[in-house]
């Protein structure tokens, strides 16, 4: 349950560094999270988001930590979604739209 805590607040903790107009979602990877998973959802606590590097790699280790208890091949395409819109945010160079 702690490792759900840690994805669900590091995700929350990217989106609210994306600037209001953004087109890229961590909410979107999420949602995926919740839906993934059958536990019952735990409350976000805030984290620093001055790192944002930091925040990709615990919210990603914890959604593998989770991985290796459940439900697998939908936490595998979590972390495919939760890499895809990474790799979008440092493409714009954090600027948080598509060029």
């Amino acid at each position: 349950m702690e490792a759900y805590r840690e994805a669900r607040s590091s995700l929350a903790a990217l989106q609210a560094t994306l600037p209001d107009f953004s087109t890229l979602s961590y909410t979107e990877v999420l949602l995926a999270l919740e839906a993934a998973t059958d536990l019952p959802v735990p409350v976000a606590v805030p984290v620093e988001s001055g790192d944002r590097a930091r925040l990709y790699v615990r919210a990603r280790t914890a959604v593998e930590r989770l991985a290796e208890r459940g439900e697998r091949l939908a936490l595998e395409l979590v972390i495919a979604g939760l890499d895809a819109v990474w790799s979008d945010d440092v493409r714009t160079s954090w600027a948080g739209d598509l060029p």
